[in-house]
């Protein structure tokens, strides 16, 4: 079997084959399972959570649960922070788990070279006999699924789901709005029209609130308005990809909000505030407009607790319209996957898909996702489920430890219909990724440094006041396409042409 991933140099593998850890004490032979006994799997996924594994009650249930079906599962935790590179050693160092949650860096890329390396399975026939839950709500429109472009089969489980369409949205104060006798704005001069009148009826307040520490660039708010599709390629006029940072409409989106940031309309320290620090402002009074999580929507969140305490009503901004009417939200694209190695026996590979499609019932997905029924939440008469654990009992009987190893949907139980409401017209909205598919080279090495550049320079034009945008935005293009853009601009458009043909 190949072990050549990610191009690792020779001496990289052999170093980290002699030093790293395996997954559990696992060797590079597997051990067969005893006929009548229950299937034992080792699993490596990210650590997310307070409480400690294997002591809480979220995991003592689900563990019951799985023995009921002849299953144990082993899991090693690697910390979040580094979870990329830790992933990486495992596979460099060829001793695997069974099934670990993979997290690409470059999607598909990475996945192909896994699969046509042989180092994972292909999962179809598995998925058709016990995926029956994964194949009926994993739709093509509510998951990432990835399949290799040499024999289209299916190589990954994704772990998460796609349904909020995008999760990064904007809230204003409805009550302001109804103060002034405004309209929710739906163009970039009716959203300047409400910041300056906010200002105007609030002299002690800062219009717009956001942070980019958990939140796109602040341009996000209006570059559909200016025909662009945010932080993705887009197909530009002449039908050719083009990053969506050095599209002509970007500079008018820079333009718009430098105007904000210039006059006082935006928070100045947009660079410094985590999400937290900014809902705590806005719940506060002291923003109208402010930048928003989709799921922190739902009424059981603490957000919208304090919000409802403090009697704020909120409406949302739909991205604006272009030209040509067209509103666009770039796709949120989860693609973390479940991957299962290969070499493991087709009673262990088929143990993991069951694991997985029994997070995706709802008996099983209501446990990872709200807890224990009777003791975390209750359903009632009308069918509908209300969580009655406090924040921190949740927190320490395993909230949010495992429900990201196969997540049935983005939205919890709980949550209430004015949020599925937005995410619907968010979803409306949504513009497909038209690169997601390419196996491509160039992103993998110039992604992260473009990345940052994009991130600087954007920052750069809208706050520094001495910067001469006509000047600086075609020097950041250059800079952006000199770089390592043109390469993979190149190499895209001719994979675009390519499957065009």
């Amino acid at each position: 079997m190949s072990r050549k991933i990610f191009g690792l140099t020779l001496v990289f593998v052999l170093v980290l084959a002699m030093t790293a850890c395996g997954p559990g004490g696992t060797s590079g032979a597997r051990s067969a399972s005893v006929p009548g006994q229950p299937v034992e799997i080792d699993m490596i996924m990210r650590y997310n959570g307070r409480a400690s594994h294997p002591d809480n009650a979220i995991w003592q249930e689900l563990s019951q649960r799985l023995e009921q079906m002849g299953i144990i599962v082993n899991i090693e935790y690697f910390p979040s922070t580094d979870y990329s590179t830790r992933q990486v050693t495992v596979i460099a160092a060829g001793d695997f788990p069974d099934m670990m949650e993979w997290w690409p860096t470059g999607y598909p890329r990475d996945l192909e070279e896994l699969s046509g390396d042989g180092v994972i399975m292909a999962l179809d026939n598995l998925l058709d006999r016990y995926g029956h839950n994964i194949r009926q709500i994993r739709t093509e429109a509510a998951g990432t699924w990835y399949r290799n472009t040499r024999d289209g089969l299916i190589y990954a489980v994704p772990a998460r789901a796609n349904d909020y369409g995008n999760n990064h949205i904007f809230v204003v104060r409805q009550a302001w709005l109804d103060e002034l006798g405004l309209g929710i704005p739906d163009s970039p001069d009716e959203l300047y029209n409400m910041l300056v009148r906010f200002k105007q009826r609030y002299p002690d307040i800062i219009p717009f609130g956001h942070g980019i520490q958990h939140f796109p660039l602040p341009t996000a708010l209006v570059l559909s308005a200016y025909g662009v599709t945010n932080n993705q390629w887009n197909i530009n006029s002449a039908g050719n990809l083009e990053h969506y940072s050095v599209m002509d409409g970007t500079k008018d989106a820079i333009a718009f909000i430098r105007r904000l940031y210039q006059e006082g309309l935006m928070e100045p320290e947009y660079l410094l505030l985590d999400r937290s620090a900014l809902w705590d402002r806005f719940i506060g009074g002291e923003y109208g407009l402010c930048a928003f999580n989709t799921e922190t929507l739902d009424s059981s969140t603490l957000t919208m607790t304090n919000l409802k305490e403090r009697n704020v009503q909120i409406s949302v901004l739909n991205v604006f319209p272009d030209a040509h009417g067209v509103r666009r939200y770039p796709r949120m694209i989860s693609t973390q996957q479940m991957i299962i190695f290969n070499g493991i026996g087709d009673e262990k590979a088929s143990a993991c898909i069951r694991f997985l499609d029994y997070l995706y019932t709802e008996e099983g997905g209501d446990l990872v996702d709200i807890g224990i029924k009777d003791t975390h939440w209750i359903q009632h008469p009308d069918g509908s489920k209300e969580l009655i654990a406090s924040a921190d009992e949740f927190w320490e009987a395993g909230r949010s430890m495992y429900s990201w190893i196969a997540r049935r949907s983005n939205f919890l139980p709980t949550i209430d219909p004015f949020a599925k409401q937005v995410a619907a017209i968010i979803l409306e909205s949504t513009v497909e990724n038209p690169i997601l598919t390419f196996p491509a080279q160039n992103a993998a090495r110039n992604s992260t440094a473009l990345g940052s550049l994009v991130s600087t320079s954007i920052t750069t034009m809208i706050t520094d006041r001495n910067v001469n945008l006509d000047t600086a935005f075609p020097d950041f293009v250059n800079r952006w396409y000199s770089s390592g853009g043109r390469e993979w601009t190149d190499e895209l458009n001719m994979i675009l042409r390519e499957r065009t043909r």
